[in-house]
């Protein structure tokens, strides 16, 4: 690019409003530039705008990939955007646009991402959406009805998010003709989807992602959807109404890295397998019925996940466990840097083992049975920054070498038997 053209590109970045900008740019047919320095096939309006968009933004007719995310733009989609027939990425994401989807973006053939998630858009899924080659496709925040049969036709989708929608009815089985699909991301009151089985019974085993946050979802697990989905790396499925048990089978998921089931009704045992879930980083199963009655005295699958050498983020929390925390609790991995135990009717005494978990920055342990004194092993944490052991019956005196912890951001030991005064080291701790 000339630097004459530079300039002028510059002084309408700055000068001209997005509707004004956006026509000039419309008569630069063999420029179609919306960066400074570069000169490419591309144009990218962030962060800077509010308006329209214009129709004549149907002239840009070499247009292969248009970014307006993250602006103030108002009103309807023009039906001639539909006239780009270039057109590979469409990002019209995080504004304010209304009205429907015009039918003429479902005839861009060459279309591989579009990202119209954050509007206010009321039109439903359309079935020509079968018509696309979509690799990723963005659909969030701006929808009623529901997922259409002809979905299963894109077969090149390799990501799919339909999250804070309002869609009312059950995920067509069609969605298991996804033989591409890697990340499926239906969170946050989607609706009235009651069924798994059609998302489970994906044939290519390709899905690494599955995020069912926050929906109506009920009844039982499938038994096997640790067989239907091994190659899985994430599954976010809280926050919905499922009961029963969790299926044993979960624990073939060899590959699961994040694995949330918090926030449900689930009772019945904590499967002991889970520790062959190796790669495991966060585990989150709070606020259930769950239960730990592997052995009669200690945390049986709290002794399981010693093998999840990565594990940083443990939460059990509300679940009536009723277990004796034994010394092995110090066995689990040196990786984890939070754990979550508060209600849970632990019984015994805090381990001393604890002080091996050199890595802990959160240590919850509020409103459970808890006996005996604060372990002096407590004071090997020197990454602690939360601990939180109130509600138990621990008794004696505030140690002083809590005051060598120097990253202190809570400290709640109230509601305990403790005695004597807090120590006068304490005054040194301006974190707390």
């Amino acid at each position: 690019m000339s630097m004459n053209m530079r300039a002028f590109v510059h002084l309408i970045h700055h000068v001209f409003p997005l509707n004004k900008r956006l026509l000039w740019f419309v008569g630069l047919k063999s420029l179609l530039v919306c960066q400074i320095v570069n000169c490419s096939k591309r144009s990218h309006f962030q962060s800077i705008s509010t308006g329209g968009i214009p129709q004549a933004i149907g002239s840009l007719s070499n247009l292969e990939e248009l970014y307006l995310d993250n602006n103030k733009l108002t009103g309807e989609i023009p039906s001639e955007i539909g006239n780009l027939v270039q057109l590979q990425i469409l990002s019209l994401w995080n504004n304010s646009l209304t009205g429907e989807i015009p039918s003429t973006i479902w005839s861009l053939s060459n279309l591989e991402e579009l990202y119209l998630g954050h509007n206010k858009l009321t039109d439903g899924i359309p079935s020509e959406i079968g018509n696309l080659v979509h690799k990723r496709y963005h659909y969030q925040s701006i929808s009623t009805g529901g997922i259409p049969q002809a979905i299963g036709s894109l077969s090149n989708l390799e990501e799919l998010y339909l999250e804070n929608n309002k869609l009312t009815v059950e995920i067509p089985r069609e969605i298991r003709n996804l033989s591409n699909l890697n990340i499926l991301s239906i969170p946050r009151e989607t609706g009235n989807l009651s069924k798994l089985e059609n998302i489970y019974l994906n044939d290519n085993g390709l899905i690494v992602t599955l995020e069912l946050v926050q929906n109506h979802l009920s009844g039982n697990l499938p038994s096997s959807i640790g067989t239907w989905l091994q190659d899985l790396e994430e599954l976010f499925i809280e926050y919905n109404e499922f009961s029963g048990t969790i299926p044993m089978s979960i624990s073939n998921m060899s590959k699961l890295i994040k694995l949330d089931i918090s926030a449900k009704s689930f009772v019945g045992n904590v499967p002991k397998d889970l520790g062959n879930l190796r790669k495991l980083e966060f585990l989150n199963i709070a606020i259930n019925q769950l239960n730990d009655e592997h052995l009669a005295c200690e945390v049986g699958f709290l002794t399981s996940l010693t093998n999840c050498k990565s594990l940083r983020t443990l939460s059990v929390g509300y679940n009536p466990l009723k277990s004796t925390l034994q010394n092995s609790l110090g066995n689990l991995p040196v990786a984890l840097e939070k754990f979550y135990a508060s209600t849970c009717q632990f019984r015994g005494t805090i381990p001393i083992g604890i002080g091996n978990l050199t890595n802990l920055i959160l240590l919850v342990l509020n409103a459970n049975h808890l006996t005996g004194l604060i372990p002096t092993t407590l004071g090997r944490l020197q990454k602690l920054q939360v601990l939180k052991i109130a509600g138990n019956r621990i008794r004696g005196s505030i140690p002083n070498y809590l005051c060598y912890l120097k990253n202190w951001g809570y400290l709640i030991l109230s509601s305990n038997k403790l005695s004597g005064s807090i120590p006068r080291c304490f005054e040194d701790l301006t974190m707390l």
